[in-house]
């Protein structure tokens, strides 16, 4: 490369720890196996999520959440309390394709004895944060369950609107959207 061509900039990258007001969000690790084992192996979890997961399943599926990151500089964050360190859930930002187009999800699990304290709101807030800036997408969506209502209900919070029914790895979901424009975008302050 000549001194004079451009170079490509690198696509922006999702900070891999993030601080709320509660959790302490990072970028997963091995060290997480034991805690994600434990979360998708339960039954009150695993009934909005399609079922839970064997431990090698977990394993796997934490296997998947590592190379995403890798893959595309953002991903799901494992969630644990500020105070305690306690695993409270995991959730973020990931990529899917759906109805043959590429989405950025929003999306989160959080552990059956902290449900009600607005944790997925307070996680998915960080997660839509992060979307619009540093990454810049001007589209997110989120997936549940036509009955799982809480999780309907931190979607609207987050600004998101209903869209459309969708079956999802088999099951029927219900797809909800928030889109902003390019000026939206450009009116945004930038971090730092």
């Amino acid at each position: 490369m000549s001194g004079g061509e451009p170079r490509a900039e690198p696509p922006p990258a999702a900070p891999r720890r993030v601080e709320t007001a509660r959790m302490v969000l990072s970028a997963p690790g091995a060290s997480d196996a034991a805690d994600v084992v434990a979360l998708r192996g339960d039954p009150r979890v695993g009934r909005w999520l399609g079922g839970t997961l064997d431990p090698a399943a977990a394993q796997a599926a934490l296997v998947r959440w590592m190379a995403h990151w890798g893959a595309h500089g953002f991903g799901l964050w494992v969630a644990r309390d500020r105070a305690t360190g306690a695993l409270v859930g995991y959730g973020g930002l990931s990529t899917m394709v759906v109805g043959g187009r590429a989405e950025v999800e929003v999306g989160w699990t959080i552990a059956a004895e902290r449900w009600g304290e607005g944790l997925a709101t307070e996680l998915g807030a960080a997660a839509m944060e992060v979307a619009a800036d540093p990454l810049g997408a001007l589209t997110v969506i989120s997936l549940t369950m036509p009955d799982n209502t809480r999780s309907r209900r931190v979607m609207e919070k987050l600004g998101l609107t209903y869209e459309r029914e969708v079956t999802h790895r088999g099951l029927p979901h219900v797809l909800y959207r928030r889109t902003r424009t390019r000026a939206d975008h450009e009116r945004r302050p930038r971090r730092g």
